[in-house]
């Protein structure tokens, strides 16, 4: 009866000391993930963004994809160089 008393303490301390180090392994593990909305990624003043062709800053850009499957932002003035060289609107 003592001896079953002392294998079941023995269990539990195991399966205690083990939990712990399990427990200890993953909080190092999730220290090393970076939380997304820590690397914003800014756009500038104002949220302006620059014309793929003349890089002025611009509001409002349209996009484009090149022939070789870039892809481009082209301000209002910029437009009609996208068409004439035959670019696809996204």
């Amino acid at each position: 009866m003592v001896q079953t008393v002392i294998i079941l303490i023995s269990i539990f301390m195991i399966i205690a000391i083990y939990k712990l180090v399990f427990k200890a392994r993953n909080k190092v593990a999730t220290n090393k993930v970076i939380p997304i909305n820590r690397k914003k990624k800014s756009i500038g003043k104002e949220g302006k963004k620059a014309c793929s062709f003349c890089h002025k800053k611009v509001k409002r850009l349209s996009f484009y994809v090149t022939e070789m499957g870039k892809v481009v932002g082209v301000c209002e003035g910029c437009k009609p160089q996208a068409e004439r060289r035959a670019l696809s609107r996204l």
